[in-house]
């Protein structure tokens, strides 16, 4: 695929150039987060791996060609990365896999 996300939601993805953020929430106040690297340089957050990446919507009345309209969330990484940091792959079906081992939900009185 490697076209950008149009809308939200759970993508195939390759992390490639990791970004760096804030987080907020800190007794201490904002701390600054940067992409991890050895001695080498090299960036651990990097993907080795394809892996589910959550795709967000910042503002849905915004501009779509603006690059921070959609964010993405990635297991394991503290800080928003964006869209253009990735490799893409497709969209994520919304259903999990059936499991013949697992009860249905109706069974689960959730």
């Amino acid at each position: 695929m490697s076209t950008l996300p149009t809308e939200p939601g759970f993508y195939w993805a390759k992390l490639k150039t990791p970004s760096g953020g804030t987080v907020y929430g800190a007794a201490s106040g904002p701390v600054q987060i940067e992409p991890e690297t050895d001695e080498t340089g090299t960036v651990f957050w990097a993907s080795t791996e394809w892996e589910i990446v959550r795709v967000n919507e910042n503002d849905p009345y915004g501009d779509p060609a603006d690059p921070e309209h959609f964010s993405v969330d990635v297991f394991g990484i503290p800080v928003t990365q964006w869209p253009l940091d990735f490799f893409w792959g497709p969209k994520v079906d919304a259903r999990p896999p059936a499991n013949p081992n697992t009860p249905a939900m109706e069974t689960l009185n959730v």
